[in-house]
């Protein structure tokens, strides 16, 4: 094609589509310039926005972007809603007015304009400006008819906005209201539940129209728009333009190659948060977030969401901080956990009220989180009772207890994080967990391993009532820590149980308080884990160390 043909392109298409919206403006049966439906390929080519339809722009850091509306009829009503999304934008609209009253003499003065090579007119008249990341609306409903321009300029990050136009004469906007007091409100705080509650949009009452709510927590703030919060979960990344658009030109695919580029940088420089608990509810006005942490500060919002077309307000957002559990008294019977952390130097006091004498008074203690040993001091009237190390669950006794009351210090060696679990009894019977010997070890007899068999053995609870589960798995990285503070749901969980029985003091499988079980049908040369769990009548369920081994070949 040779370079004449070229610029006769370049200066016909436009001049060609300018002059038919001018002739569609001319025509008062004809329907509306704009498109009902969004097209991108039109949109990414032409950048006239579509009515009633919600379009997503990427504006890049430091690059003005330029889209285009044509309203035709003079004093009727506009409504411009602009909503960033990552990054704080400013933008402006203008308009180039042409009068309505003679067609035809607007027409000319479009055609000098492009025949004098101003194929962009002069935008001279303001309309409006902002700047910042909360969601603006613009509205008219006496507006001129003419060219409107938006110009929108990202100082901060590369960015989205999401952009939505009408025309309409209905006399309610696309966006949900909001109600009168638009603020979220906080009913009920708990250690890690937190219930929040907000009066419902207007625009159900007013224009029954259906509105629908979506909710977000997290840890570090607010949120101003509903696509911020999309843009932090999912990261906000631009759109690759359509394969068919442009024309062909040589200056557009170097402009397509430039944006390809910028695309792939800007999706290896992402960042996604992953502690923003987001959901959509339906129409209830109050929802309950779980499995929260406690003693964490926590930033709640709400979004008013129009099901028909996906536009979204934002209430006031609220925050609050999740209760800490009250561990500076142990009561009996009660299970208790102590955290050890940087703000309590690693260490924890805690007291307990023995209220009479007692022959034997029991101290369970369990390591949950972080390697590493945990001292353990218990005393009384400034004298020290107990004082050792453990390193994973242990059943501590204090013989012939005297009543008052006693001080339990738990402190990590280890300066990370630590929760340890703590229960004391006085009564043997009420206490759930059963008694579990020092030396936790199952241990694997290597002469009696065959191809199909092995012989396993630890150490007998003094209990003899308790019942003791050997479960398998071919999962050798199911090998779980001593540490880890597991239930028996999640002891069972990819792993086969074998069997379950007692073993009394008259058991054969019993030798001078040493267990040994057989374990039949494995499979030959293939690894194994073994674990052993141990239950109390009526209690809970402790375990034993678990053990890697491999069956013999032949």
């Amino acid at each position: 094609m040779s370079l004449s043909v070229t610029w006769l392109i370049f200066v016909i298409v436009p001049h060609i589509f300018i002059s038919s919206c001018v002739s569609e403006m001319s025509n008062e049966d004809t329907s509306n310039f704009y498109f009902r439906k969004y097209r991108p390929e039109v949109f990414y080519d032409n950048k006239v926005l579509p009515e009633d339809t919600e379009v997503r722009v990427f504006v890049f850091r430091d690059e003005v972007k330029k889209i285009f509306f044509l309203v035709e009829r003079e004093h009727g009503p506009l409504s411009l809603t602009i909503t960033p999304c990552s990054a704080p934008v400013q933008w402006k609209l203008s308009l180039r007015h042409y009068p309505i009253a003679d067609n035809r003499q607007e027409q000319n003065t479009l055609q000098n304009d492009i025949g004098n090579g101003d194929v962009a007119p002069t935008f001279s008249v303001l309309q409006a400006t902002y700047f910042g990341q909360e969601q603006r609306t613009y509205t008219n409903l006496n507006s001129y008819a003419g060219l409107y321009m938006i110009e929108m300029d990202s100082h901060g990050n590369d960015t989205s906005v999401k952009i939505f136009l009408s025309s309409s004469s209905k006399d309610h906007s696309p966006h949900p209201l909001l109600p009168s007091n638009p603020r979220v409100g906080i009913l009920k705080v708990r250690r890690n539940r937190v219930l929040v509650t907000w009066m419902a949009s207007p625009t159900e009452s007013q224009h029954k129209q259906v509105v629908e709510y979506c909710v977000a927590a997290n840890p570090r703030k607010n949120y101003k728009t509903q696509c911020e919060v999309d843009s932090d979960i999912n990261g906000d990344i631009p759109p690759t333009p359509p394969p068919w658009a442009g024309f062909g030109f040589w200056w557009e695919k170097l402009a397509r190659k430039k944006l390809l580029m910028k695309v792939r940088d800007i999706q290896k420089s992402v960042v996604v948060q992953n502690d923003i608990t987001y959901e959509c509810i339906g129409r209830k006005t109050w929802h309950m977030f779980r499995g929260l942490r406690e003693g964490t500060t926590y930033y709640f919002d709400v979004f008013a969401v129009n099901p028909t077309n996906n536009a979204s307000i934002a209430y006031l957002g609220a925050r609050t901080a999740t209760k800490i559990p009250k561990s500076g008294r142990i009561r009996d019977h009660s299970l208790t956990t102590v955290k050890l952390q940087r703000s309590n130097d690693f260490s924890s006091v805690s007291t307990y009220m023995l209220r009479r004498s007692t022959t034997v008074l029991y101290f369970f203690i369990r390591p949950c989180t972080g390697p590493g040993p945990i001292k353990l001091k218990i005393s009384q009237n400034r004298k020290t009772v107990l004082n050792t190390r453990v390193m994973n669950i242990e059943t501590l006794t204090i013989r012939n207890a005297s009543s008052g009351t006693y001080m339990v210090t738990v402190s990590s060696l280890i300066h990370q994080i630590r929760a340890v679990q703590l229960l004391v009894s006085r009564r043997y019977w009420k206490f759930p967990f059963p008694d579990l010997p020092r030396d936790k070890r199952v241990k694997v007899f290597d002469t009696l391993t065959t191809h199909d068999s092995v012989t396993l053995a630890w150490q007998a609870s003094s209990d003899e009532k308790v019942r003791y589960c050997i479960y398998q798995s071919n999962d050798t990285s199911s090998l779980m820590p001593v540490f880890s503070c597991e239930s028996k749901a999640d002891s069972e969980e990819n792993h086969k149980e074998v069997m379950c029985r007692r073993y009394n003091r008259y058991s054969r499988n019993r030798f001078q308080g040493l267990i040994m079980q057989k374990v039949k049908g494995l499979e030959p040369g293939k690894s194994y884990v073994f674990k052993v769990l141990v239950t109390k009548a009526r209690g809970k369920t402790l375990p034993y160390e678990q053990v890697w081994v491999t069956t013999r070949k032949q």
